[in-house]
């Protein structure tokens, strides 16, 4: 499986590990555990070769014996898992909704889900039956009512009825964020609106979805961030730029990382090996080799302590300490001990796990 979206699969943290046009790079590639990579691919996945995966509650029992060869995480209700080289649904008892059947099967968005049936991908219901047929060449989850399809070589966009809103035009085309998607024509990267019309000429080499009403964009190897009209809120001479994410922008400059705001003010000095974006009002930071946490005042938080950290999702982070991962809160205490070969963020309570 493939992973590129973030959206559906960490509510409220929209965007912030997606670099669309590049491999990710930096930050990008280090910002979330969930950034839609499978296990096989993602972040956290350097462990054991092959363990079964499963979840736990948020007091650390395991409600879902670890048992699957691939987990995602749950999503309208129900979790993607592959069993027996094939993918399917679980509930959140651990059931089969959903029978293993599909090469590939992802979070179900908007009711919808994208699945890969016989090299081709559809969209199912949550009650398995086939709402479009799988004929696509590739596609994206649905946002806003639309999702991207590829046929014939082309990207456009659909309905749930699976009429075409745009027609097939683009190179590439990603999901919609704030009424604006990244296509690529000729190339380079520019956005358009639902109607399909290009309102940001394609010009960069690489583009992050927009988020808080900007977006980061390459252009020479430099980033910088551009409004909704296209024009420069950022100069572009930073070596790596994450999305926005609750009013900042974690930024890297001559090899040090800190925090901009929208108009390029550094609020929080470049001092830092490694910074992930704010959320909840804490950043993961990475002094020396060891990682901890700051407010937006850049006051220490959290000591640096671990091996890796992430962003705090409804009251709890995962990290890394001594090469086993668990959940800490926002104090810095260990809610759920670092036990685990892998952990992921929770997801309507529960979160997936490598034993």
């Amino acid at each position: 499986m493939r992973g590129r979206f973030l959206s559906v699969l960490v509510p409220g943290i929209l965007t912030l590990g997606l670099v669309i046009g590049l491999p990710m790079v930096g930050l990008a590639a280090r910002s979330s555990p969930e950034a839609i990579a499978p296990p096989s691919e993602g972040l956290l996945s350097q462990a054991q070769e092959n363990p079964p995966w499963g979840f736990i509650d948020r007091g650390g029992k395991v409600v879902i014996e670890a048992q699957f060869e691939d987990a995602y995480s749950f999503s309208q209700g129900l979790a993607p898992i592959k069993f027996r080289g094939r993918y399917g649904y679980i509930d959140r008892n651990g059931k089969m909704s959903i029978q293993p059947q599909y090469e590939e099967a992802y979070a179900f968005s908007e009711g919808l889900a994208r699945i890969k049936f016989n090299g081709r991908y559809g969209f199912i219901q949550r009650n398995g039956r086939l709402r479009i047929p799988a004929k696509y060449e590739d596609a994206t989850g649905f946002v806003d009512g639309l999702a991207g399809v590829k046929e014939g070589g082309r990207w456009g966009y659909i309905r749930d009825n699976s009429r075409y809103v745009i027609d097939p035009q683009f190179e590439e085309a990603r999901e919609f964020a704030e009424g604006l998607a990244a296509v690529k024509i000729n190339g380079k990267w520019g956005f358009i609106d639902k109607r399909g019309e290009v309102v940001i000429p394609a010009r960069f080499d690489a583009v992050q979805p927009f988020s808080d009403g900007v977006a980061a964009i390459q252009m020479t190897q430099k980033w910088g961030l551009i409004d909704r009209n296209g024009r420069t809120a950022v100069a572009v001479n930073y070596d790596r730029l994450s999305s926005m994410a609750e009013g900042l922008s974690a930024a890297q400059r001559d090899g040090k990382w800190g925090f901009i705001n929208k108009s390029g003010r550094a609020m929080i000095p470049f001092q830092y090996e490694d910074a992930l974006p704010f959320s909840e009002g804490l950043a993961a930071v990475k002094q020396g080799d060891r990682y901890g946490y700051i407010n937006k005042n850049n006051q220490r938080v959290i000591t640096p302590r671990y091996d890796r950290a992430f962003h705090f999702i409804d009251g709890l982070a995962p990290v890394k300490q001594n090469d086993r991962f668990g959940f800490i809160n926002s104090r810095g205490q260990f809610v759920i001990p670092a036990r685990f070969q892998e952990a992921y963020y929770f997801a309507e309570g529960l979160a997936r796990i490598q034993p």
